[in-house]
């Protein structure tokens, strides 16, 4: 989330950079959310489960994806504010947020080695939480570049098409992931022409590769508009404030208590489809499914952002959410295929 108020005196109108921000260009400076967002939601939905139940006691499986969750939230929450205020003062060549982004995906893409030989919890565990950590040494000053670079009169068309750019990431690679890795069920790994495939490094190795494209793009795009506007060495914006105040502090709980329920069906719905539904391949089933969904949820975002803008913020957040709560009990009616 970003605060443009109280900073139209860094939008002066003589600066080249701040101008001639297509509708092409805001998605090359956005791309990086659907390397990051697609690649966080399909480690969470279609991987880790597959992954968990290598190395997981049947009775455990969903207590072992929680800690993971769990983990990742925690190591989120430590690393994000504390990167964040540091790519702030930060003085580079390469400017204030690219050498966090660039040095933390690269760290996951390595990282995710130790995810796919972990043969024991205990070091699935800790890969896990060396990859959320570098990740969110990416993430973290990589929300910052819309308000760094975008002018005033754009902002709202980049923030929208960020979301959308979230939710085709999410879409997909889920969909990619779950079709990849599902294979892994079928006899010994064998591809159509009898050679053994390990399609669970492959799906690492895809997702890896998206998350790097991607914010490659951003990282390009981010340093030609820093040195056409002059910004890369610009002084900062002053004393650093407090982490957390009161209104914050609000914001991140309410915050919490909406990811915790967002995130629990995705975390733990390739297990809801394999013991509740009894699918037969449920990785499969789920690419199948993350279409539709995917496509419900762009359609949400575009109306939902036009009809804030004329009723406000909070009727379309109550509705949303009441929305969801009721249709969330439709799932208690679902008692196999």
């Amino acid at each position: 989330m970003f605060n443009h108020r109280g900073h139209g005196g860094r939008r002066e109108a003589g600066v080249a950079g701040d101008r001639g921000w297509s509708s092409w260009g805001l998605i090359r400076l956005n791309a990086f959310s659907f390397g990051v967002s697609g690649f966080i939601l399909a480690m969470d939905t279609a991987v880790l489960p597959v992954v968990v139940l290598g190395v997981a006691p049947e009775s455990l499986k969903n207590t072992y994806l929680a800690l993971l969750g769990m983990g990742g939230l925690l190591v989120a929450a430590v690393v994000q504010p504390v990167v964040g205020r540091f790519s702030d003062r930060t003085r580079s060549p390469l400017g204030r947020r690219v050498p966090y982004i660039g040095l933390g995906t690269a760290a996951v893409c390595g990282s995710l080695a130790l995810v796919a030989v972990a043969p024991n919890f205990g070091a699935l565990f800790a890969s896990w939480m060396l990859v959320q950590a570098n990740l969110n040494v990416a993430y973290g000053p990589g929300m910052a570049l819309i308000r760094d670079l975008v002018p005033v009169s754009r902002v709202g068309t980049a923030a929208s098409l960020k979301i959308l750019l979230d939710a085709a990431g999410g879409l997909a690679m889920i969909t990619a992931s779950a079709a990849i890795i599902g294979r892994a069920a079928g006899p010994g790994g064998l591809a159509p022409g009898g050679e053994y495939v390990d399609w669970e490094w492959l799906t690492l190795a895809m997702l890896g590769a998206v998350l790097a494209v991607s914010v490659g793009v951003t990282c390009v795009t981010t340093l030609r508009r820093e040195a056409a506007s002059g910004r890369r060495r610009r002084a900062g914006d002053g004393a650093l404030g407090p982490v957390v105040n009161s209104q914050l502090a609000l914001f991140l709980v309410s915050r919490l208590l909406l990811m915790t329920a967002v995130y629990s069906f995705p975390t733990y719905g390739l297990f809801f489809l394999r013991d509740v539904v009894e699918a037969d391949n449920p990785a499969q089933m789920l690419s199948r499914m993350i279409p539709a969904i995917g496509g419900s949820l762009a359609v949400s975002v575009w109306v939902s952002g036009r009809v804030s803008d004329r009723v406000g913020r909070k009727p379309v957040v109550i509705a949303g959410a009441a929305g969801a709560a009721v249709s969330t009990l439709w799932l208690l009616m679902v008692d196999g295929t």
